[in-house]
């Protein structure tokens, strides 16, 4: 994987942060580090034989805090079936915009 300049790359991934009142966040951040798994093992490598000490202390720690393979496993397949309920809330959500919509809409008054 190449890396290139901000200019050259059309989409970045941005850190999404688990909040506490939507279960769905915590699944879009486990999607996310399942999409870079292998740019942080790459991450964790290349720091670890860089010639800053600061970077390789960074590399060491990176590599203490890293999920394992038989790690990556299960958040694999427990993304799997949270998928489905990702969706259906997704859908549930647009539903429940449209029908408050409608309900304002149909609660108006309208004059000639």
């Amino acid at each position: 994987m190449a890396f290139t300049n901000r200019e050259e790359n059309d989409s970045y991934l941005r850190i999404i942060s688990d909040v506490p009142t939507r279960w769905n966040s915590s699944y879009l951040a486990w999607i996310r580090l399942l999409k870079i798994q292998n740019l942080i093992d790459i991450m964790a490598s290349s720091l670890s034989v860089n010639s800053n000490l600061q970077a390789r202390k960074d590399g060491k720690r990176l590599k203490e805090i890293n999920l394992v393979d038989e790690e990556w496993k299960p958040l694999r397949k427990l993304t799997n079936i949270l998928k489905k309920f990702a969706e259906a809330t997704e859908v549930l959500t647009l539903l429940l915009v449209l029908y408050i919509k409608l309900y304002k809409l149909s609660n108006k008054t309208y004059v000639l």
